[in-house]
């Protein structure tokens, strides 16, 4: 009979001592306020990656990721870090020239990190020739905000609205 009152003693003890350890809630963090300067700085961004796209600037495009970019592309495993995109970029996009826009359903910036929603619509061209081929699509891109206060992409994903509509 000891052992088993020794068994509760222990059990309540326990459960004390972990309300105890157990972090009291903090006052909630303060956000930046978000400014229309702020979102305006993130679109921007999006239209220069756009513009630099249908340009076929690779160059241009880099200096909008950030070194550890995320890029996530349907059909194919993520596509992690600068470097590592650029390749991706020359192997599945170098036969290709783009024409499209895009259009900005959503910005969200929460302090140095923004979030945008928007959709993509134009066409992909074949440089060795052929018909072109329309492309549509959604896209979500993560953004943070850098030391000198530019932006950079994070992480892009994009998936079609319908099949055949990606740079394959």
């Amino acid at each position: 009979m000891r052992q088993l009152s020794s068994f509760w003693v222990v059990i309540f003890l326990v459960s004390i001592s972990s309300q105890d350890c157990a972090p009291e809630p903090g006052p909630a963090v303060e956000e930046a306020p978000t400014t229309e300067a702020d979102v305006e700085a993130v679109k921007r961004v999006r239209e220069q990656a756009v513009a630099a796209i249908n340009a076929g600037d690779l160059g241009a495009l880099m200096s909008l990721w950030s070194d550890d970019i995320v890029w996530m592309w349907p059909n194919e495993p993520p596509v992690v870090g600068k470097e590592a995109l650029r390749s991706w970029w020359q192997t599945h996009r170098s036969p290709w020239k783009a024409e499209f826009t895009m259009s900005h359903e959503e910005v969200i910036v929460a302090g140095d990190w923004a979030f945008q929603r928007g959709t993509h619509t134009g066409r992909r061209i074949p440089k060795a020739g052929g018909e072109p081929m329309e492309i549509e699509m959604k896209c979500i891109d993560i953004l943070r905000r850098q030391l000198d206060g530019s932006w950079k992409h994070t992480h892009v994903i994009c998936n079609p609205n319908k099949p055949g509509s990606l740079f394959e």
